[in-house]
C-alpha cells in the first residue's frame, strides 16, 4: 500500500523528445523550482541554500526564482512545507499499532521509509537535516514536532498519557534514514528494523 502510494508511475515516459516544448503553467513552473530548491537544500543545508543555487540547478536566471519565492524565507517556509506535507501523509498512511501491533507498525513504518528515501532523496535528506537544525528553523521544527508525536501517540496501541513511545518511533525513524543514506546495506537496515520491532513490542506488551 505504502510503495503504491508514493512510488511515481513508472508506465510514464520521462520525455518526449519529439514533441514541441511548451512554456509552463505559473503552478507547474513553481513546483519545478521548488523541486530544484529541495535538492539545493539537501546539499547545501537549510541554513546555506540560497536563490541563486535553486536557479543554478534549474537553468533559469536567479530573478526567476525570486519571482515565485520572494524572500529567502518564503523559499525555506515552501521547502518545510513540503517536508511536513510528506511526514504527515506517511503517519496518515501507516496502519495503527491498535491495527497491526506495535512490531508490524515499526516494520510497516521503516518500509514507507525506505520507499521515500528511494523515491524522494532530496526531501528525506532535507527533514533529516532540519531535526537537527538550530538555526532560525529549530523552532518551526519543535512545533511540527509536537504534532507528530500527538499523531503518533494517537496511533500506539493502548494509548499511554505521555509520548514516550511516539518519541521512541521518530529516533529509530531518524537513525533508519541516516543508514540509508550512510550506505548501511539493505541488510543491516532490516536487522536493525526487526531489533527495535521486537523491543518495541516488547516494551508495549509490559504497559499495565
Amino acid at each position: 500500500m505504502i510503495a503504491e502510494i508514493y512510488m511515481p508511475d513508472s508506465n510514464l515516459p520521462d520525455r518526449f523528445p519529439d514533441a514541441p516544448r511548451r512554456r509552463l503553467t505559473p503552478n507547474a513552473r513553481r513546483e519545478q523550482l521548488l523541486q530544484h530548491a529541495l535538492g539545493a537544500f539537501a546539499e547545501a543545508g537549510i541554513e546555506r541554500a540560497v536563490h541563486a543555487d535553486v536557479a543554478k540547478r534549474a537553468g533559469v536566471s536567479t530573478p526567476t526564482v525570486f519571482k515565485y519565492f520572494p524572500t529567502r524565507e518564503a523559499l525555506v517556509e515552501a521547502v518545510l512545507d513540503r517536508v511536513e506535507v510528506t511526514y504527515i501523509e506517511l503517519i496518515e498512511h501507516v496502519p495503527d499499532g491498535a491495527q497491526v501491533g506495535a512490531a508490524d507498525m515499526t516494520r510497516l513504518w521503516a518500509t514507507a521509509l525506505n520507499v521515500l528515501c528511494q523515491t524522494q532523496p532530496d526531501l528525506m535528506k532535507v527533514g533529516l537535516s532540519w531535526c537537527v537544525a538550530f538555526s532560525s528553523v529549530r523552532t518551526r521544527y519543535l512545533s511540527f514536532e509536537d504534532r507528530m508525536l500527538d499523531m503518533l501517540k494517537s496511533r500506539m496501541k493502548d494509548s499511554v498519557t505521555d509520548r514516550s513511545d511516539a518519541r521512541i518511533l521518530i529516533a529509530i525513524a531518524t537513525l533508519y534514514i541516516r543508514m540509508h543514506f550512510d550506505g548501511s546495506s539493505e541488510d543491516v537496515r532490516r536487522r536493525y528494523v526487526e531489533r527495535m520491532a521486537e523491543i518495541f513490542a516488547a516494551a508495549s506488551d509490559a504497559k499495565p
